[in-house]
């Protein structure tokens, strides 16, 4: 599974717009716009990557003329110290642009990380991991592909994939007081 850049750009745009709502005062304040700088981003702990096009995506986004080297992909199992990316650029674009980067690598690899430890603790039971429905709606589509690229399944991205029934929907179908005592629990999932 690849991420879509038409899908991811809405996204990386928000997360811009959020972030840079009312300008970066201390980045305005530097003269950065006619200096141009090269800056790393490297891995601080031990864990599987994720999120580095949403990160180029938003350096792209705030600077086309940046320069990016992708050194590590999506998915490989990274150390501390480990080069993910170079990126040359006006050095505005990394004070305003590196904090909504790094969020996206941070947040999604630590979800890929956690996928790939529990699909590895379970791997000599020939098992597999899925993760819930559930997840942020603006980013699930992200927060899914961070679970494929630590090596577990994502289950179903939104309602319209399968028929999920859960207690609301039987009360709603049946009325509260005709429930069948073999209905009780939290949710059933049909296919």
């Amino acid at each position: 599974m690849d991420l879509i850049p038409s899908i991811i750009r809405p996204i990386v745009e928000w997360g811009i717009r959020e972030e840079l709502m009312h300008g970066d005062h201390t980045s305005q304040l530097l003269d950065g716009h006619k200096q141009v700088m090269t800056a790393k981003i490297y891995m601080k702990k031990p864990g599987i990557l994720c999120g580095i096009p949403v990160a180029k995506m938003t350096f792209e986004i705030l600077a086309p003329e940046c320069e990016i080297e992708v050194l590590k992909n999506d998915g490989d199992r990274c150390e501390p110290g480990d080069v993910l990316m170079t990126i040359k650029g006006p050095a505005w674009v990394f004070a305003s642009g590196e904090r909504l980067a790094l969020d996206y690598l941070q947040h999604l690899s630590g979800i890929a990380t956690l996928a790939r430890m529990y699909v590895d603790l379970v791997k000599p039971f020939g098992t597999r991991i899925s993760d819930a429905r559930k997840g942020i709606p603006p980013i699930r589509v992200l927060q899914k592909y961070a679970v494929r690229k630590g090596g577990a399944i994502p289950h179903m991205y939104s309602l319209h994939n399968a028929i999920l029934l859960k207690d609301n929907h039987i009360k709603m179908a049946v009325g509260r007081h005709q429930r069948s005592p073999l209905l009780r629990g939290g949710m059933y999932y049909v296919r």
